[in-house]
Protein backbone atom coordinates (compact mmCIF):
# COMPACT_ATOMS: atom_id res chain seq x y z
CA UNK A 1 0.00 0.00 0.00
CA UNK A 2 1.08 3.45 -0.82
CA UNK A 3 0.10 6.19 1.58
CA UNK A 4 -0.25 9.63 0.16
CA UNK A 5 0.10 12.60 2.36
CA UNK A 6 -3.07 14.68 2.26
CA UNK A 7 -2.67 18.36 1.69
CA UNK A 8 -3.75 20.75 4.39
CA UNK A 9 -6.17 23.60 3.67
CA UNK A 10 -3.31 26.07 3.81
CA UNK A 11 -1.30 24.09 1.24
CA UNK A 12 -4.37 23.82 -1.00
CA UNK A 13 -4.97 27.57 -0.83
CA UNK A 14 -1.34 28.24 -1.76
CA UNK A 15 -1.62 26.02 -4.79
CA UNK A 16 -4.68 27.77 -6.25
CA UNK A 17 -3.99 29.74 -9.39
CA UNK A 18 -5.79 32.18 -11.62
CA UNK A 19 -9.55 31.73 -11.78
CA UNK A 20 -9.53 29.40 -8.77
CA UNK A 21 -8.16 32.26 -6.65
CA UNK A 22 -10.80 34.64 -8.00
CA UNK A 23 -13.51 32.14 -7.11
CA UNK A 24 -12.01 31.66 -3.65
CA UNK A 25 -11.74 35.43 -3.06
CA UNK A 26 -15.27 36.14 -4.28
CA UNK A 27 -16.72 33.30 -2.16
CA UNK A 28 -14.85 34.54 0.90
CA UNK A 29 -15.93 38.12 0.39
CA UNK A 30 -19.57 37.06 -0.09
CA UNK A 31 -19.61 34.91 3.04
CA UNK A 32 -17.63 37.40 5.08
CA UNK A 33 -19.86 40.31 4.05
CA UNK A 34 -23.02 38.35 4.83
CA UNK A 35 -21.64 37.14 8.12
CA UNK A 36 -20.48 40.63 9.08
CA UNK A 37 -23.85 42.13 8.12
CA UNK A 38 -25.68 39.45 10.14
CA UNK A 39 -23.45 39.96 13.19
CA UNK A 40 -23.87 43.74 12.97
CA UNK A 41 -27.66 43.42 12.79
CA UNK A 42 -27.72 41.03 15.75
CA UNK A 43 -25.48 43.36 17.75
CA UNK A 44 -27.77 46.32 16.98
CA UNK A 45 -30.89 44.33 17.94
CA UNK A 46 -29.21 43.19 21.16
CA UNK A 47 -28.26 46.76 22.07
CA UNK A 48 -31.80 47.99 21.41
CA UNK A 49 -33.26 45.21 23.57
CA UNK A 50 -30.78 45.95 26.34
CA UNK A 51 -31.56 49.67 26.17
CA UNK A 52 -35.31 49.05 26.29
CA UNK A 53 -35.02 46.66 29.25
CA UNK A 54 -32.74 49.13 31.07
CA UNK A 55 -35.20 51.90 30.29
CA UNK A 56 -38.00 49.93 31.91
CA UNK A 57 -35.79 49.21 34.93
CA UNK A 58 -34.84 52.88 35.28
CA UNK A 59 -38.48 53.90 35.03
CA UNK A 60 -39.39 51.35 37.72
CA UNK A 61 -36.60 52.60 39.99
CA UNK A 62 -37.66 56.20 39.43
CA UNK A 63 -41.28 55.44 40.33
CA UNK A 64 -40.17 53.41 43.37
CA UNK A 65 -37.86 56.19 44.54
CA UNK A 66 -40.61 58.82 44.36
CA UNK A 67 -43.05 56.47 46.04
CA UNK A 68 -40.62 56.03 48.96
CA UNK A 69 -40.11 59.80 49.13
CA UNK A 70 -43.87 60.35 49.21
CA UNK A 71 -44.32 57.79 52.00
CA UNK A 72 -41.49 59.37 54.01
CA UNK A 73 -43.06 62.79 53.49
CA UNK A 74 -46.44 61.60 54.75
CA UNK A 75 -45.29 59.48 57.69
CA UNK A 76 -42.10 61.23 58.82
CA UNK A 77 -41.87 64.82 57.61
CA UNK A 78 -45.43 66.00 58.24
CA UNK A 79 -45.57 64.67 61.85
CA UNK A 80 -42.14 66.18 62.52
CA UNK A 81 -43.18 69.59 61.22
CA UNK A 82 -46.43 69.47 63.21
CA UNK A 83 -44.54 68.59 66.40
CA UNK A 84 -42.03 71.40 65.82
CA UNK A 85 -44.81 73.85 65.11
CA UNK A 86 -46.58 72.82 68.32
CA UNK A 87 -43.36 73.28 70.33
CA UNK A 88 -42.75 76.68 68.77
CA UNK A 89 -46.26 77.88 69.65
CA UNK A 90 -45.90 76.52 73.18
CA UNK A 91 -42.59 78.34 73.64
CA UNK A 92 -44.04 81.52 72.16
CA UNK A 93 -47.02 81.41 74.51
CA UNK A 94 -44.71 80.81 77.49
CA UNK A 95 -42.64 83.82 76.48
CA UNK A 96 -45.73 86.00 76.37
CA UNK A 97 -46.43 85.12 80.02
CA UNK A 98 -43.19 86.72 81.13
CA UNK A 99 -43.88 90.31 82.12
CA UNK A 100 -42.13 92.85 80.01
CA UNK A 101 -39.78 94.90 82.16
CA UNK A 102 -37.82 97.83 80.95
CA UNK A 103 -34.17 97.49 81.72
CA UNK A 104 -33.18 100.90 80.39
CA UNK A 105 -32.82 102.37 83.88
CA UNK A 106 -29.98 99.98 84.61
CA UNK A 107 -26.53 101.14 83.62
CA UNK A 108 -23.39 99.25 83.10
CA UNK A 109 -20.52 99.91 85.45
CA UNK A 110 -17.91 102.36 84.25
CA UNK A 111 -14.99 100.67 82.64
CA UNK A 112 -11.72 101.73 84.15
CA UNK A 113 -8.56 101.73 82.13
CA UNK A 114 -6.18 99.03 83.13
CA UNK A 115 -2.45 99.42 82.92
CA UNK A 116 -0.37 96.34 82.53
CA UNK A 117 3.29 96.36 83.27
CA UNK A 118 5.55 93.65 82.09
CA UNK A 119 8.25 92.56 84.43
CA UNK A 120 11.35 91.07 82.88
CA UNK A 121 12.07 87.61 84.13
CA UNK A 122 15.40 85.96 83.65
CA UNK A 123 15.91 82.27 83.90
CA UNK A 124 19.17 80.94 85.18
CA UNK A 125 20.43 77.47 84.69
CA UNK A 126 21.60 75.73 87.79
Amino acid sequence: FFFFKQKTAYEMLRSLVGSEMCIRDSMQSIYIKQTFRYLTEQFTVGLENEYNSNKAQRLGLWIGFYLVLFILYIFVWIPLVQRLNKNIWRTKSMLTMIPSVSYTHLTLPTIYSVQISVVAVSLKKK
